[in-house]
């Protein structure tokens, strides 16, 4: 008691903790057991472990601090948490309770990234993105002309893919793909069907080139065909494959000026010897948007755009090529996107048309129309399994939209939602997979440089 006054020499602050216990005693508010203040830049409770920056202590700071944490009070909400569209926060900090983002794969350095497509077993989705040109990370060689499939788990989906590989490509640097990609998994789930359309212009007679390929789940190649369609002279501009329920997997490719393809290439059957190869020309079909789907064992149908016509459908049987056509809407406008999908008893077509706000829906023959809030530059559908006769839709225009689709009663408007991303979106895929309480909505762009591939998931 050096000044005689009864001072405690260890307690300067005089908050009745000493010296060998209180991180300031200098302070008489900041001792052991005192409430802490955030962001002040003052440790008030002498703890190391309550971080000041931090208050939820969910390892992100809080906006009010520098950092990303939207609501630092609540250690589910954080830049990049996982979203839940039925859940009134918003726990990805995007700026929107009902939007989630998409996250950019760095897997890979791409050229001419397009066309994303998702496909699932039970135990995997796959989602396949067609190059021009694809080269890892870990400096082998570049793969051209390839297909490239990501592998996710479907109970965490809204993680990074766990596996990667090529199903399609060559090692030579050759001509650019053309129509993008068509990518399907067999209904035994037991191997990849895809196709790869390639822009040969100007380098041979043959314009027009398809690779078919039929691939084990690992990318392992068992069969392929390279058909070359002669004197076409307008390269692919879309491409569309299905499993067909007789095993083998068709591929449609079409553009505008020039008759479409139906395709197939697989295995030899082990019984027939038969391998089912064929390229067959759809010579009523003159457009740059298609989609297939499949009637029974013997018949694709097949949905295409006309110019200024609005929608036309061939009925096909791939066993004898006679058909049945007919107009499903004259509009007058001309379709830019057609997608079309079914579930167990129905089938959903979606086309979307230049310049106008309007998607066509067409459900097992009922139609109407639905109206969005600008024209969609890229559009796609996925069953909603959970619900029956239910489907999300994505659509881009400004950025990127989904909304949940009941083909006997229309749109939800509840459950619209907006996706996020830091680039500029060429192209989306949409994907549904769980059940409640989780349930997911998967979403996969590429950017319209060619050189980003992103993905997102939000529960819902």
């Amino acid at each position: 008691d050096s000044d005689c006054a009864e001072n405690d020499d260890f307690d300067q602050d005089a908050d009745s903790f000493t010296v060998d216990n209180d991180c300031d005693d200098e302070d008489g508010a900041v001792y052991p057991g005192a409430d802490e203040i955030y962001y002040n830049d003052i440790d008030d409770d002498c703890d190391p472990l309550t971080d000041d920056d931090d208050q939820d202590m969910d390892g992100q700071l809080a906006v009010a601090s520098g950092g990303d944490d939207c609501d630092d009070t609540d250690s589910d909400v954080f830049l990049g948490g996982v979203e839940d569209l039925s859940d009134a926060r918003d726990l990805d900090c995007d700026g929107s309770a009902t939007s989630f983002h998409l996250a950019t794969l760095t897997v890979a350095d791409w050229t001419g990234a397009q066309d994303p497509e998702f496909a699932s077993t039970a135990s995997d989705i796959y989602l396949s993105v067609g190059a021009d040109e694809f080269e890892r990370l870990d400096g082998s060689d570049p793969v051209y002309q390839a297909g490239v499939a990501l592998v996710f788990n479907p109970v965490t989906p809204h993680l990074s893919h766990h596996a990667q590989f090529t199903w399609a490509g060559t090692g030579s640097a050759t001509s650019p793909i053309s129509g993008g990609q068509g990518f399907a998994l067999s209904t035994s789930d037991s191997s990849i069907s895809g196709a790869i359309g390639v822009d040969m212009t100007g380098e041979s007679s043959e314009d027009r080139v398809l690779n078919v390929l039929h691939t084990d789940l690992d990318g392992t190649v068992d069969w392929g065909q390279t058909f070359l369609a002669s004197g076409y002279t307008t390269p692919y501009a879309t491409i569309d494959t299905i499993p067909h329920s007789s095993g083998h997997a068709i591929t449609i490719g079409c553009a505008q000026g020039d008759d479409a393809h139906l395709a197939s290439a697989m295995p030899p059957d082990p019984v027939t010897g038969s391998n089912f190869d064929f390229l067959t020309p759809l010579t009523t079909v003159d457009s740059n948007t298609c989609a297939i789907t499949e009637l029974d064992a013997n018949t694709v149908r097949v949905y295409w755009g006309a110019n200024g016509s609005g929608v036309e459908v061939i009925d096909h049987d791939i066993q004898t090529g006679s058909e049945v056509a007919w107009s499903l809407s004259t509009t007058g406008e001309t379709p830019t996107d057609i997608r079309v999908d079914h579930d167990a008893s129905t089938t959903l077509m979606v086309a979307s048309f230049d310049g106008s706000n309007d998607l066509l829906i067409d459900h097992s023959a009922t139609l109407y129309s639905q109206s969005l809030s600008g024209a969609p530059a890229c559009l796609d559908i996925a069953e909603d399994t959970t619900t029956a006769h239910g489907w999300w839709v994505a659509w881009c225009d400004t950025g990127l939209g989904i909304g949940h689709l009941n083909a006997s009663s229309g749109f939800d408007p509840a459950a619209e939602y907006q996706v996020t991303a830091d680039f500029d979106i060429s192209d989306m895929a949409v994907h549904q997979t769980g059940a409640a309480p989780n349930r997911w909505i998967m979403v996969a762009a590429t950017g319209d440089d060619g050189t980003t591939v992103a993905h997102g998931a939000a529960r819902y």
